[in-house]
């Protein structure tokens, strides 16, 4: 049988390795760098990264900071920071925005600058790779259970009708995860 601190270092190892790829894939389709892995992303477009791999969930957070702003014209200046294991920060780049409608399409989801904003200081899909990786392979808690969530079924996804209340699919599962029944 092998040592337990063998199997632990290949499972960390294991996971380091299934991060890094999910991270390179997320970058190179969500946000096209394909090219060049140092170049500068723009921050807000970064928002939906534990959308897009789900094994980051409670994990990475990005969010954003007013730095500067200016009621009277309208500009706004905001500091976008990657948050992992919840208090370990990476400062991705600010934007700096002319109108509050420019404002709210870089928050709620233009992945390119528009016309009256634009962003600087930006962190490269290298930097972050590697910030996201060594912060979560020198800590305990930032060992995601890949092989583990794959075992366990999904959450419910709440399903909507165009007549009401949000409904919740009542699914039957058998002890290997498939399901073997639906209802509502």
């Amino acid at each position: 049988m092998m040592d337990k601190t063998l199997v632990n270092k290949i499972r960390s190892h294991l996971n380091k390795e299934i991060t890094k790829r999910l991270l390179i894939k997320y970058f190179v389709e969500q946000i096209g760098a394909t090219e060049n892995f140092d170049k500068g992303v723009y921050p807000p477009s970064l928002q939906n990264i534990t959308e897009a791999i789900p094994q980051l969930h409670g994990t990475v957070e990005v969010g954003p900071a007013i730095a500067d702003i200016d009621p009277r014209t309208g500009y706004v200046k905001i500091d976008w920071h990657m948050f992992v294991l919840g208090n370990l920060r990476k400062f991705l780049g600010s934007t700096e925005h002319n109108s509050l409608n420019d404002l709210r399409e870089a928050k709620y989801g233009s992945l390119m600058p528009t016309d009256g904003g634009h962003s600087a200081n930006e962190a490269t899909p290298r930097e972050i790779i590697t910030f996201i990786l060594r912060t979560l392979s020198e800590s305990e808690a930032g060992q995601l259970r890949f092989i583990d969530q794959a075992l366990t079924p999904a959450p419910r996804v709440p399903t909507t009708t165009g007549m009401g209340p949000t409904f919740f699919r009542k699914n039957k599962m058998n002890k290997m995860g498939q399901i073997i029944g639906h209802g509502y």
